[in-house]
C-alpha cells in the first residue's frame, strides 16, 4: 500500500493560486481545475502512425506462416483455420505496472474517512487528481491498449465536482471505479475489495442503535445550552472568572460522557449500504463533531451560540433518518 496516510496528504495540502483549490503537490503539478484546463489544450498521446503500420505488417507475417508454413506442412493441409483473437481477458492491463496510482486512487475513493463536509472536499480533490495520475501513467505505460482504459478514469475523476460535493458524487466515483476495474484490469491480491452490503436485518440493527445514540446527543446539546444559559445570566451574582470556572468544570464532565457516547458507535456502514443510511450516519457523525469543539472551548460561549442549534437540528435529522429506514 502507499505510504502516505490520508492525514499526511492533508499536511502537504497546498492552495492553488490561480482557482483557490487544494491539491497534494507531490501527487499534482496543479488543482483539479488547472489539470482540466491542460487536458483541453493537450491531446492524448496516441501512438505513432510508424508503429500502427508495423503492427499490421507483423499481423499479416504471422497469418501467412500460419497457413503456408511448416504448420501446414506437417499437418497436411487439414488445419487451415486462423488462431482465434485473444480472450478478453488476455486484453487486460496489468495492475503491478502501475500499483501506486491505483492504491493512491483506492485509498481516496474507499480508505479515506469520511466525517464532515471538508473532508468531502479534500476527498474530492485526492480523487481528481489520483485518477488524472493514473491515466496518464496508463498512456504512459501502455499508449495502444491502455487508451481507452485511461479515458475512462480520466472521465471519472473529472466527473467528481470540486465545490458542492456530496456524498453520493463519491459512491457514484466509487462504483464507477469498481465497473472499470472488473473490465479492464487484472485480479491482484493486493486490490481494494469492498466488503459485502449488510443484509436488510443488519441494517435495520445498526439503524436503531445510531438511532438511540442521535437521541443521547440531543439529550447531552440540550444539556450544555441550558449550562450556557444559566452561565450567562446577568441577574447571577458570580463574576466573569467564577463563570469561565464552571464553565470549564462542566466542560471537562460533557467532554468525557461524549467520548462514552461516541464509543457506543456500531462499525460505520460499508460504502455500498443504503444511501439513506449512510447520510443520517455522516449527520450524527457532523453533530458529534461540533458537540464535541463547543465542549473544547476554554471560554464561555455565549447564551445565543449558533453551534448548538446547529448540533442539534442535524442530531434530530440523523435521528429521524435513522427511524425512517
Amino acid at each position: 500500500m502507499a505510504d502516505n496516510s490520508w492525514a499526511e496528504r492533508r499536511r502537504r495540502m497546498v492552495k492553488c493560486k490561480i482557482h483557490g483549490l487544494h491539491y497534494d503537490p507531490e501527487m499534482s503539478t496543479g488543482c483539479t481545475r488547472c489539470l482540466r484546463d491542460a487536458a483541453k489544450t493537450q491531446s492524448p498521446s496516441r501512438p505513432p502512425q510508424l508503429v500502427i503500420i508495423l503492427l499490421c505488417l507483423l499481423g499479416m507475417a504471422f497469418i501467412s506462416l500460419y497457413i503456408f508454413g511448416p504448420r501446414r506442412a506437417a499437418t497436411g493441409g487439414a488445419d487451415l483455420g486462423i488462431a482465434s483473437s485473444p480472450s478478453a481477458s488476455a486484453q487486460k492491463l496489468d495492475p503491478e505496472t502501475f500499483r501506486l496510482p491505483v492504491e493512491n486512487l483506492e485509498t481516496a475513493l474507499f480508505r479515506t474517512p469520511i466525517n464532515e463536509t471538508e473532508d468531502l472536499l479534500f476527498v474530492s480533490s485526492d480523487i481528481s487528481a489520483s485518477a488524472a495520475s493514473l491515466s496518464q501513467a496508463i498512456l504512459d505505460a501502455e499508449p495502444v491498449i491502455g487508451f481507452d482504459t485511461a479515458d475512462q478514469i480520466a472521465r471519472l475523476g473529472q466527473a467528481v465536482p470540486t465545490d458542492q460535493v456530496a456524498l453520493n458524487d463519491v459512491e457514484r466515483a466509487r462504483s464507477q471505479w469498481l465497473r472499470i476495474r472488473r473490465q479492464r484490469l487484472r485480479s491482484a491480491d493486493w486490490l481494494y475489495q469492498p466488503s459485502q452490503a449488510k443484509s436488510d436485518e443488519e441494517e435495520t440493527t445498526s439503524a436503531s442503535k445510531y438511532s438511540d445514540i442521535a437521541s443521547s446527543l440531543r439529550s447531552l446539546i440540550e444539556e450544555g445550552a441550558s449550562e450556557v444559559e444559566l452561565l450567562n445570566d446577568p441577574d447571577d451574582s458570580l463574576d466573569r472568572v467564577e463563570r469561565t470556572d464552571r464553565w470549564r468544570a462542566f466542560a471537562r464532565d460533557w467532554r468525557d460522557r461524549i467520548v462514552s457516547l461516541r464509543s457506543r458507535l456500531p462499525a460505520r456502514p460499508g460504502a455500498r449500504s443504503n444511501a439513506n443510511l449512510l447520510l443520517a450516519t455522516q449527520d450524527l457523525e457532523k453533530a458529534i463533531s461540533q458537540t464535541w469543539a463547543l465542549a473544547s472551548d476554554s471560554s464561555l460561549p455565549i447564551a445565543t451560540d449558533s453551534r448548538f442549534d446547529d448540533a442539534r437540528d442535524l442530531a434530530l435529522r440523523a435521528e429521524q433518518g435513522f427511524d425512517d429506514l
